[in-house]
């Protein structure tokens, strides 16, 4: 199986509180044919230092009753401070494409920004064609091994952060998130981690 994939160079204890959250479509519009479904759960649950790996899953699907699949889908996430890739680890992101029984997985295109630590990820049955049609039934795993910074400080001692991994497409609806947010119009699927920070021996004193 063929695929893309391009890399643009550019506290106590971190307790991570991965939920596995599944963001479901809202009711479909006139145009819209498909939806998605995403879901992110963390391979270890914690907690965490600085300088800690973390690696956490992401697993799409797209479903369509009256039409081939998912078209021009892009998954998104950006890691949130204090985090970033692990570099130890190549490549940092991977992609296992599943089909449905019977069905080509398809291919995908990822791309990885180690400057701006995102990625983004577009499944298709054939990337050349127009448009990138992601088989319904189909689903894809994303795994992302990312790393508390080094470096990180006191001041990130009992705060938590959110992870948002977004998911769309041109013929699918937007998808209601998490925490009572929603999200309307050509807004995308969004599922949220969080990662709660306290191990105060491997945290820098703030700064000043």
């Amino acid at each position: 199986m063929k695929h893309r994939s391009k890399v643009m160079a550019g506290i106590t204890s971190l307790l991570l509180v991965f939920a596995s959250i599944f963001a479901g479509a809202l009711p479909a519009s006139a145009a819209d044919t498909a939806q998605y479904g995403i879901q992110k759960t963390a391979v270890q649950p914690g907690p965490f230092g600085p300088g800690d790996t973390i690696t956490y899953q992401i697993t799409v699907n797209c479903s369509s009753t009256n039409e081939g699949g998912c078209n021009d889908t892009v998954l998104t996430d950006a890691l949130p401070e204090p985090l970033m890739f692990n570099l130890n680890i190549t490549p940092a992101v991977t992609v296992q494409m599943n089909a449905a029984a019977g069905q080509d997985p398809g291919t995908y295109d990822l791309a990885i920004d180690t400057e701006a630590n995102s990625f983004t990820v577009e499944p298709a049955l054939d990337l050349d064609a127009s448009p990138h049609q992601w088989l319904a039934g189909n689903s894809m795993t994303i795994t992302v091994n990312a790393m508390v910074k080094p470096g990180t400080d006191g001041t990130w001692d009992g705060e938590t952060i959110t992870n948002v991994a977004a998911v769309d497409g041109a013929n699918a609806p937007p998808a209601e998130g998490p925490e009572g947010s929603s999200a309307s119009g050509d807004a995308p699927r969004e599922t949220p981690i969080r990662v709660a920070l306290s191990k105060p021996e491997r945290l820098l004193p703030p700064p000043g």
